[in-house]
């Protein structure tokens, strides 16, 4: 619930679930798509080591709400930068950061393709043991 007054997810929203059950950023992605009503995609393992179906998957079903630690978006970051026309179709409302610290220059060629308002890019970070996610910051600049 208290997500929910930054995001506004709802059920029309489609969450990849990339992360192994065994890291927390899967209780956010898994739970957050149940408890809003949204649509919740598995991502194969052999997708999540493939940036060009990773992104291919991204497009094809449509997926509004992404969790990535900043490592794995590069792939993304560098789609943008490479003129990629896929990424002209994503779909994404939000991607949220987490699991490693966010360098956010490192956005700057997504930033200059897409810009900051759609998606959303959200830094958050919480304490494995305690809780997922417990601060919240949206990127205002990169």
């Amino acid at each position: 619930e208290t997500a929910q007054e930054h995001y506004a997810f709802d059920g029309s929203d489609v969450w990849s679930m990339f992360h192994s059950y065994a890291f927390d950023v899967s209780v956010f992605e898994m739970w957050g798509a149940l408890a809003h009503g949204g649509t919740l995609v598995v991502v194969p393992r052999e997708v999540t080591r493939s940036p060009e179906e990773f992104l291919d998957l991204l497009v094809e079903q449509g997926v509004t709400v992404l969790s990535q630690t900043p490592s794995a978006f590069r792939s993304l970051v560098s789609a943008a930068a490479s003129g990629d026309e896929r990424i002209g179709r994503l779909a994404l409302r939000s991607v949220v950061f987490a699991g490693e610290k966010l360098e956010f220059g490192e956005l700057r060629p997504w930033v200059q393709r897409l810009g900051l308002d759609r998606p959303a890019l959200v830094n958050m970070y919480g304490i494995t043991e305690t809780t997922v996610h417990t601060t919240y910051y949206r990127v205002v600049d990169a």
